[in-house]
């Protein structure tokens, strides 16, 4: 799924078909209305990847006295889930910046759920199945409406939003607790 292709579905979506066109012929540093529908294309990407469909990855990696700087991390790390030495669980202990592990861990596989990196216009979404294009435009559609003011626009595509993600099984029903009342 190309993130072109999704610019141009939330275009459509909202009658910008001049922009829908734009969108499709670009190259180059993005800017007017194609920035603005790429940074609201990040801010659903990381929306959904943090908050709905965590993106996890597991990677082999060598620590340093001790620890493993964040920095090192081929994805920016947002949830450390397991690390692992020859199979087994290894305790960690989570600071800013840095993973400690316990003396004498050197070659540890890490499992943990990361935040997406900024994309250009020609690049491919980093989700597929669950996540559509359809779902992406209608986020994208209700960010830009949100950014432009047009609020009323952008409550109608963002319930569209919820609802498709909803559908995709992504967001669960909230809970709430029934207020007490009093005799």
């Amino acid at each position: 799924m190309n993130i072109r292709d999704i610019l141009k579905l939330a275009a459509d979506l909202l009658g910008m078909a001049d922009v829908a066109n734009e969108i499709m012929r670009f190259s180059g540093t993005p800017s007017g209305e194609i920035e603005a529908f790429l940074r609201c294309y990040h801010l659903v990407e990381s929306e959904i990847a943090l908050d709905y469909l965590p993106l996890i990855r597991k990677d082999a990696m060598k620590a340093e006295d001790g620890k493993l700087h964040f920095a090192d991390f081929p994805e920016e790390p947002v949830d450390i889930r397991k690390v692992t030495a020859g199979g087994l669980k290894v305790r960690f202990t989570l600071y800013e910046g840095y993973l400690e592990l316990p003396a004498g861990t050197t070659d540890v596989e890490v499992t943990y759920a990361y935040a997406p990196k900024k994309r250009l216009i020609s690049d491919k979404s980093v989700f597929t199945g669950k996540v559509t294009e359809r779902i992406l435009g209608y986020g994208v559609a209700s960010e830009y409406c949100f950014a432009a003011c047009r609020y009323d626009e952008s409550k109608m595509w963002g319930e569209r939003y919820r609802e498709a993600l909803r559908s995709a099984g992504l967001l669960r029903r909230t809970l709430s607790v029934r207020s007490r009342r009093w005799v």
